[in-house]
């Protein structure tokens, strides 16, 4: 048991799924960063309200010192071209380390703004920036470069974990069972989370349409782990070896 899990965890996979998924995370850093630059100043510089050393809460580390106006430009310039090397795949392992500083100041300069969000991104570039270089381990193998698993298994893992524990929060301490009206995904959407997409559906949806998609998003959240680690027919066979 012991060594298949090893070698599940350490195996090499084609180095390409840890690429594309770096690109395609990057895609959505830099969405992500979009929308939060245009009120840069009043989350990165003295322009907007910011908790202090002597106002924040006792779980919270001293803020980073905010950026003057002037460099506000220069750190978003650095952020979002960073952003694009790794996009295109350019110098990635250099540039990873770049965005990845970018996220933990962000995140430790104004963290109510920063959010949850910009806490995953920290975690994933700092997997992302130690995993190890892609190697190839004979010529012409059909799955090209190869890399250990472990950076994969690590995401993955931390994406079942993110689902389940979701899932069981909202059982044990929210109201989305036994509170009897189904009403909480309709009222959240309401708040904060009111997009363009929630308010298109709540002006076309009515009220009771909103309980079943309520209840299959707390399904599939406690259900994380069975669909999530379903190993599919014939994988372990194409496994590549050294």
């Amino acid at each position: 048991m012991g060594a298949r899990l090893l070698d599940f965890w350490f195996r090499p996979v084609p180095a390409i799924r840890l690429e594309a998924f770096q690109r395609l995370f990057s895609v959505t850093f830099f969405l992500y960063m979009v929308e939060r630059a245009r009120h840069g100043r009043e989350w990165l510089t003295e322009a907007g309200f910011h908790i202090t050393s002597e106002t924040k809460g006792y779980w919270h580390v001293d803020p980073f010192p905010l950026l003057p106006g002037w460099l506000l430009p220069i750190f978003l310039i650095v952020l979002f071209g960073s952003t694009v090397c790794l996009i295109v795949g350019w110098r990635s392992r250099w540039f990873v380390w770049v965005v990845l500083a970018c996220a933990v100041y962000i995140q430790n300069a104004d963290i109510h703004s920063a959010y949850t969000l910009n806490k995953l991104y920290i975690v994933t570039y700092a997997v992302l920036a130690v995993a190890p270089r892609a190697q190839t381990f004979s010529r012409g193998h059909p799955a090209g470069p190869l890399v250990s698993a472990w950076p994969l298994r690590t995401l993955q893992a931390t994406l079942v974990i993110q689902y389940t524990m979701a899932g069981w929060c909202k059982v044990l301490h929210g109201d989305w069972v036994g509170s009897g009206s189904g009403d909480v995904l309709w009222t959240h959407v309401q708040g904060v989370y009111c997009t363009d997409v929630a308010a298109w559906l709540l002006r076309v949806l009515e009220k009771e349409h909103w309980a079943p998609m309520m209840y299959s998003a707390l399904a599939f959240e406690l259900c994380a782990p069975l669909l999530f680690c379903i190993k599919t027919e014939g994988e372990a066979s194409k496994m590549p070896t050294r």
